[in-house]
């Protein structure tokens, strides 16, 4: 009998009286307004940021106020020195002017040539794979292809030097790591010849 009362009673007891933390909840909430009044405003508001248009535009203003330094006209900066330095091959015939600045700026700008020596002679070089004194030509000492701009061929023809020379290497009638022996003993018979029986080595 007593646990059915206690149970009806509940309900009823929370219906009429709010339990405690709800009534301190109300209450400072009710409070809150009148306490948000009273705080006084503060004396230094803060800044307002400006836009991030207003900043572009100020460091543009500011960058377009600085002048750029005036430099002289015949003024050379270290990289044009450095990618101006002329090579002249043994033979080559040059005077005093072909140093200057202007001279060389206008070497740079190279053209492939319209022709070269295979076409004046009519020869294909990947037919000539077998010719290793002619392929030894066109290889360094330690047996690497020589660039056009040493050549002087058409990109089709150093293309195609380039091929026979691989061919000539992997068939075996060239080395890889140096020029063909008996082409070295006919440029040391040669030098030999012209100096007088010196000897001249590679």
């Amino acid at each position: 009998m007593s646990s059915r009362l206690t149970l009806s009673f509940l309900p009823r007891l929370s219906l009429l009286r709010p339990p405690p933390l709800a009534r301190t909840a109300k209450r400072c909430f009710t409070a809150a307004p009148h306490l948000q009044n009273d705080i006084p405003p503060p004396s230094n508001p803060p800044s307002t940021t400006p836009a991030p248009k207003d900043l572009t535009q100020k460091l543009t203003a500011s960058l377009s106020n600085l002048a750029p330094a005036s430099l002289p006209e015949d003024y050379i900066s270290d990289q044009d020195l450095q990618k101006l330095q002329s090579r002249f091959l043994p033979g080559d015939i040059y005077a005093p002017h072909d140093l200057s600045h202007a001279q060389q700026r206008s070497r740079r700008t190279r053209r492939s040539p319209r022709f070269d020596v295979c076409d004046l002679v009519g020869i294909n070089p990947v037919k000539e794979y077998k010719n290793f004194c002619m392929l030894s030509e066109y290889v360094t000492e330690m047996g690497r292809i020589k660039h056009s701009s040493e050549t002087g061929l058409r990109p089709v023809n150093q293309r195609r030097m380039a091929k026979a020379i691989r061919r000539a290497i992997a068939l075996g009638f060239m080395p890889a790591t140096h020029k063909h022996p008996e082409y070295l003993m006919h440029m040391r018979e040669s030098r030999e010849g012209r100096g007088g029986g010196q000897r001249g080595g590679y």
